[in-house]
């Protein structure tokens, strides 16, 4: 039942602000479960809950931004995927907190140029090489959409794309290494019951706040996450 409730959370934060859903079920269960673990669990469980928003949305979608990020977005989940294989929990623990830390001073940062349709691709590269190793997408992916021009419905549909090659992408490396076990798999389809319930409830909610409003939701889960990152490193 945890799990559930933990999806339909993530589901409904990520579906009202755009991200940080994902992070905080990643960092909620590599507290309990550890970092590698975590990494599996919510890869798969997020690889549901994104394509369901991306169902949701679809014809918000902006397909040529999403088709560039994700040809260099998928190679490099599956190149990070491998690599968490082998890194230390320790050296994946610090990781999660350095995304954490990126999410905390965004909102601080000023607002980013304007990032040309040839840069997507390596820039999709480098992102899904870090989300294999750390998770953490969306908060990613945001500035590279936003500063390509997407805004709104378009923006959160074209995210929840990336993140289902990104994902896909992971799990695949994941998988392969082992750290997929059967006990693994159970915990991720339980929380993904719960994802796309929370993707109808966030749809609901998101009628009814303000711009502001979602952004201080998701600063809110922000700091939450930091809170946990640095439980998870002491």
């Amino acid at each position: 039942m945890l799990l559930i409730l933990l999806g339909v959370a993530a589901g409904a934060l990520t579906t009202v602000a755009g991200l940080g859903g994902g992070l905080v079920v990643l960092l909620l269960l590599s507290a309990i479960e550890g970092p590698k673990a975590a990494l599996a669990i919510s890869a798969a469980a997020l690889l549901v809950g994104n394509t369901h928003r991306l169902f949701m949305l679809r014809e918000k979608l902006h397909r040529p931004t999403a088709l560039r990020v994700v040809l260099g977005a998928f190679p490099g989940a599956i190149l990070g995927g491998l690599t968490a294989a082998w890194l230390p929990d320790r050296v994946l623990s610090l990781l999660i907190a350095a995304v954490v830390g990126l999410a905390l001073i965004r909102p601080l940062l000023q607002k980013a140029p304007v990032v040309p349709q040839w840069a997507l691709a390596p820039a999709g590269l480098g992102i899904g090489v870090l989300t294999g190793n750390a998770g953490g997408s969306g908060l990613l992916v945001a500035p590279l959409l936003l500063s390509s021009g997407l805004s709104g419905g378009s923006y959160i549909a074209t995210s929840a794309a990336v993140a289902v090659g990104m994902h896909a992408g992971r799990l695949g490396s994941y998988i392969s290494e082992g750290l997929m076990s059967p006990d693994r798999a159970v915990d991720a389809a339980i929380l993904a019951v719960g994802l796309p319930l929370g993707n109808l409830v966030g749809e609901r909610l998101s009628h009814h706040l303000s711009d502001q409003r979602s952004a201080q939701i998701n600063y809110g889960a922000m700091a939450l996450c930091g809170a946990l990152a640095l439980f998870g490193i002491a």
